[in-house]
């Protein structure tokens, strides 16, 4: 889809102009990857879940998972800035025992965490049949999970299919994160069809301008 066409009724919310430029990476359909990284209060998350609930809304029938580690932080912040997002009257049914979310066009949200200690080689992940991933704070997931979800990514068929796609965000980090996506990015160097956002606090006007916030 014309990146020119994604209103900002479509995106649920007002995005600032940083949020602006990474919806239009993701509709773009020039990238399978794309990473939102920096400082805290950016308004990663927030653009990034808005974004999915775009691609719900636009491909019906759709299957998007969503995965943050672990469960308790899964529902305290991911799943609570999904709902203070979504228009209730685009959820169909809410399954709150598997953390499914079923939308009015037939769309799903497959909200999970990672769960490594107990699930070392990603079986839960590997049969799954989805469009796309959102990885929300992937400097606390395994560097094999995003390997997985790269193969997993479009193994839902549609009359009308969305590329496959992986979005992810990530706060500053010395683990793998740096090695496989920041450096390579600042040097040029990233994957064909990868991309990379850096956001810093003065991006978000909102919270740059809140002397509460920034005072802390």
């Amino acid at each position: 889809m014309d990146s020119d066409s994604i209103s900002e009724s479509k995106a649920l919310f007002a995005p600032h102009k940083r949020q602006r430029e990474f919806i239009s990476a993701v509709f773009s359909g020039n990238y399978s990857f794309l990473c939102y990284g920096g400082a805290m209060g950016g308004g990663k998350s927030f653009v990034s879940i808005a974004t999915m609930l775009m691609l719900a809304r636009i491909y019906p029938n759709s299957k998007w998972c969503i995965i943050r580690e672990p469960v308790p932080t899964l529902k305290r912040t991911t799943i609570e800035t999904f709902k203070k997002l979504v228009p209730r009257n685009f959820i169909r049914s809410y399954n709150q025992q598997d953390q499914v979310v079923t939308f009015t066009n037939g769309s799903q949200f497959l909200f999970m965490a990672e769960d490594w200690y107990n699930d070392k080689d990603f079986d839960r992940f590997k049969g799954l049949e989805v469009n796309g991933f959102l990885l929300e704070q992937i400097e606390e997931l395994q560097e094999g999970l995003l390997d997985v979800c790269m193969i997993r990514a479009g193994r839902w068929k549609l009359p009308k299919m969305p590329k496959p796609l992986i979005i992810a965000t990530v706060n500053p980090t010395q683990n793998w994160v740096k090695k496989r996506i920041y450096e390579p990015s600042i040097n040029d160097t990233l994957p064909d069809g990868w991309f990379y956002m850096k956001a810093t606090l003065e991006d978000n006007p909102e919270l740059a301008n809140d002397k509460n916030y920034t005072n802390q």
